[in-house]
C-alpha cells in the first residue's frame, strides 16, 4: 500500500514574454502543505512543487508558525533574480489533498526571511521520500509516498 497525495496544475499567461507579443503558460504543480507546531498540523495551501530546487524554501510568516530547530544563521538564497536573506532549518512537514495526508517528513528548508515568496517545496526531503507522476495532457499528477514497513 502506499498513499497518493493529489497535486494541481495551476496556469497563468507568461507576463514577461506576452510584453513582447509572444504568448507561453507558466505552468507549475500544486499541492497543499502541512507544517507541524508542536502540537498540531498547520494548513497552508498551494504550494509549489519544485524539482530544480535542492531544498524546501519556506516564507517567513510559514516558518515562524512552526516548531523548527535553526541548524545554521546567515545564509542568502538566489531566488526569481533576487538574493533573499534566510537560515537553515530542520522540521516536520507534509503534504496533503482533499483525502490523503502524507507521512510526516523530516526535511531541512531554507527558512526566508521574506513574505514576497511561495512556499517551495524542494527535491531533499520532500520529492526524495516519494515518486511524481505528471501527465499533464490528462491533467493528472500526485505524489506517492510508500507506506513504512513494519518493524
Amino acid at each position: 500500500m502506499s498513499t497518493r497525495v493529489a497535486l494541481a496544475f495551476r496556469e497563468s499567461p507568461h507576463r514577461q514574454l506576452r510584453q513582447h507579443g509572444i504568448e507561453a503558460r507558466v505552468i507549475r504543480l500544486a499541492v497543499d502543505f502541512a507544517g507541524w507546531d508542536g502540537a498540531q498540523w498547520l494548513r497552508y495551501h498551494d504550494a509549489w512543487i519544485d524539482t530544480g530546487a535542492p531544498l524546501t524554501l519556506l516564507p517567513e510568516p510559514t516558518w515562524r508558525n512552526l516548531q523548527v530547530a535553526v541548524l545554521a544563521h546567515g545564509l542568502s538564497v538566489p531566488i526569481f533574480g533576487k538574493t533573499i536573506p534566510a537560515d537553515l532549518g530542520e522540521l516536520y512537514v507534509a503534504v496533503t489533498d482533499d483525502t490523503a495526508f502524507s507521512p510526516a517528513l523530516r526535511i531541512r528548508a531554507y527558512l526566508c526571511h521574506s513574505d514576497e515568496l511561495p512556499i517551495l517545496l524542494g527535491m531533499d526531503g520532500v520529492l526524495t521520500r516519494s515518486v511524481l507522476h505528471c501527465n499533464h495532457a490528462r491533467r493528472g499528477a500526485y505524489l506517492d509516498f510508500a507506506d513504512e514497513p513494519s518493524a
